[in-house]
Order: C-alpha cells, then structure tokens, then sequence
C-alpha cells in the first residue's frame, strides 16, 4: 500500500473540469495504477472543498480499497483533475496548507479504553491523545508546548490520553514506557522526569531504583514495571497505534484531529475548537 501512495503523485493526463472531477479522477487513478501492475482497486473519490489559495484545485478524499489483499486507505489529496500535489507550503507563514485544511476534515474516533489517562476527567467533553515516546526530541517539545497551552482550559473539561509508542531506534524508550505505566498503576506520573532527558546516558537498573525509590512503593514497582501485564499494556497500546495509521512520533490527536509532527500552529487550531 506504500506503493499506491507515491502512485498517487504522479501527473494525470485527461482534461477535466471541476463539474466531473471526481468520476474523472477515480478513473484515471485507476488506470494509472493498472499500468503499472496494480489491479483489483476500488477508488472512491469525495470532493471536499476549493483550495483558496491555488485556483482550480481541490481537497480530495481518495478511500482506495485494494481488493486482492483486504486493505484499504484513506488519502487526502490537492488537485486539479490533472495533477496531484503533495503539499502546499504557505511560505512567509511557514506552514502546510494541507495539513491545515485536513485538520478540519479528518476526524478519528479513537478507542481509548486501552490508554493511561493521566491528566484531566474521564468524562470531560474534550478528549486529546498523545502518542509519544518519552527519548524522542520532538515528543519532548511537543509535550512541553503542551503542557503550556493546559493553562487556558478547565481542566474538568478535558481528558489527555497517553498512548505509548516506543520507537526502536531509541535505546530507553521501552523502559521508560514500562517506567510511566507501572508509575500510573501506583498512581505517580513520571511524565515530566522521563521526558526531561536526565535519564538517558544512565544504566536500566540505576533508571528503575530511582524510579521505585520516587514511586514510595520500592518493591511493588519493581516488581510492576518488569511485568507482563505492563508489557502486554504496552503492546496493545502499539498496535492500536498501528491499527491507526501510526508508524512515527509524535502525534497528538485533539478531539479526533490530528497533529502530525511537532506542529504549533495545528496544536494551537485544534485548542481553539475545543468545546
């Protein structure tokens, strides 16, 4: 499916006019991917909405099913019926226009009855999910703009989720996700410390004794934080993650929009809308 989505920037040949956009488009997409091999698709193109900013072109959602082996994604797309652009940059504000204009499309509905609440009420109206890494640079400045923006919101009406999604390619990752969930278990978070890079260059055991001594229960997070039920805890978390389209960090999803990446701009958007 990887595939299909860098098919999906490549120029279209046909003359098309706004009117017959989609019939048009989900035509030729389809061609265009027979041609190079790829068969059984169903495409079906919905058309969102003008782009100011770029005349003729359009936000898209293309849902391609590939029938063949039962998977299907969901892309938004700029185009004008004859070219697919991958991004539009508004440079003298200095963000994707895209991403911008996706952000008031693309709604999530996100089970969170597998996630570690840890700030805010389970029954407020407002929901925000970080998936995060505690060693990754960017979840630790997203996490600090986060936390600043708290200020302007009751906290009674908002509940932040955390999804755990330890990266590989970071030595402490996983550790510090068993760290924050046997810490949660025993009600401490430990958010701030792991995200605060202290820890880093420190030996596993020497992170955990200083974790079990903060926790006030020395024996019983040591014995928590190596355990299966916080490791299965972890997995399912990742998955769920998977199952969402996740394969980087950070992401925050505020009330079901999403905010790829470290990104101000749509973190401070999606505060605006909160309810």
């Amino acid at each position: 499916m990887r595939y299909i989505k860098i098919i999906l920037f490549c120029l279209i040949s046909i003359n098309v006019f706004a009117s017959n956009i989609k019939t048009t488009l989900e035509k030729n997409l389809i061609q265009n991917f027979e041609k190079r091999g790829i068969k059984d698709l169903n495409i079906e193109v919905t058309i969102i909405k003008k782009v100011p900013a770029l005349k003729g072109y359009y936000l898209v959602k293309a849902v391609i099913t590939d029938k063949r082996n039962n998977k299907k994604i969901d892309q938004f797309l700029l185009t004008n019926g004859n070219v697919l652009i991958p991004d539009l940059i508004d440079i003298s504000k200095g963000y994707s226009i895209l991403k911008d204009m996706i952000f008031s499309y693309d709604i999530t509905n996100i089970d969170t009855s597998k996630l570690t609440l840890f700030y805010g009420n389970k029954n407020a109206k407002n929901v925000i999910v970080k998936v995060s890494d505690f060693e990754c640079p960017f979840c630790r400045k997203d996490n600090e703009y986060l936390e600043s923006k708290l200020n302007s919101v009751n906290k009674k009406d908002i509940a932040i989720y955390m999804l755990n999604y330890p990266l590989s390619i970071h030595k402490k990752a996983m550790l510090y996700a068993k760290i924050f969930e046997a810490g949660m278990a025993l009600g401490k978070n430990f958010m701030d410390q792991l995200y605060s890079g202290k820890y880093d260059n420190m030996d596993d055991n020497r992170i955990i004794e200083t974790f079990a001594n903060l926790s006030g229960k020395k024996m019983e997070f040591e014995k928590l934080v190596n355990s299966k039920e916080i490791s299965d805890r972890i997995n399912d978390q990742m998955k769920y993650a998977e199952q969402l389209g996740v394969n980087s960090t950070p992401i925050i999803f505020i009330n079901g929009r999403k905010v790829e990446g470290y990104n101000t701009q749509l973190i401070d958007k999606g505060f605006t809308l909160l309810k």
